[in-house]
């Protein structure tokens, strides 16, 4: 049975995935690596058929930026090779991340996928358009419960009760079942 996932994406790098044109646009792959700020699918235990939603905080509202269905995971390099598009080999360096931060000066929308050090690229088999606006309802959101391999839990909140805490929702998590539906009922509708 697939899985569903959450990834946080911090204020500037929605901010980098606006300026660069993706609202509305589908993204074409996420890059994860070894740090918070693009933490590693791979690690977490995504593999083919896994929905992710990258999501962010913004005041009280958890955004979801889109629904991305995976259909393959491949290293860097194997990804660089399979896109001359992006990666023509007059830009190629030694340095895997250099020949990838010449993608973004090409392409600003490049930055917001490819934030930091990566090591895998996974690509989709289906992906919604890119949406700042949707924001998780608020019924949904206070029953939001994260599951892993001893237990599920609930998300965490601010003293205040109205704030989810960026410290549970800040790298890649499971969502527990129930959770995982209300995700798809936000986004049944987005093509």
């Amino acid at each position: 049975m697939n899985s569903a996932f959450t990834v946080y994406w911090s204020r500037v790098r929605v901010q980098f995935a606006e300026t660069g044109g993706l609202p509305g646009a589908r993204i074409p792959f996420l890059f994860g690596g070894p740090h918070v700020s693009q933490p590693s699918f791979t690690r977490a235990g995504i593999s083919v058929g896994d929905v992710i939603y990258p999501i962010t905080l913004r005041g009280q509202c958890i955004h979801v930026l889109c629904r991305f269905v995976v259909a393959r995971i491949l290293t860097v390099a194997d990804f660089i090779s399979e896109h001359p598009d992006l990666y023509p080999a007059k830009s190629h360096s030694r340095w895997e991340e250099e020949t990838l931060d010449s993608a973004a000066q090409r392409h600003p929308w490049h930055r917001a996928v490819c934030w930091t050090c990566s090591d895998h690229v996974l690509l989709p088999s289906a992906v919604s358009a890119f949406d700042t606006a949707r924001t998780i309802p608020v019924e949904a959101l206070q029953r939001l419960t994260y599951s892993s391999k001893k237990a599920e839990r609930a998300m965490r909140w601010a003293a205040d009760g109205k704030t989810p805490l960026l410290g549970s929702i800040d790298r890649i998590y499971r969502l527990a079942s129930t959770s995982a539906q209300d995700f798809a009922n936000l986004l049944a509708d987005a093509s």
